[in-house]
């Protein structure tokens, strides 16, 4: 159960690093 937990976690984790670097990267063009 705990082995679950920390690979959602850990998913989650990564799936928002994907998106905060996405949106920077938007942000970036908006910017220019």
């Amino acid at each position: 159960m705990e082995f679950l937990l920390l690979l959602i976690v850990r998913i989650s984790i990564l799936i928002s690093k994907k998106v905060v670097k996405k949106v920077v990267i938007r942000l970036i063009f908006i910017a220019m």
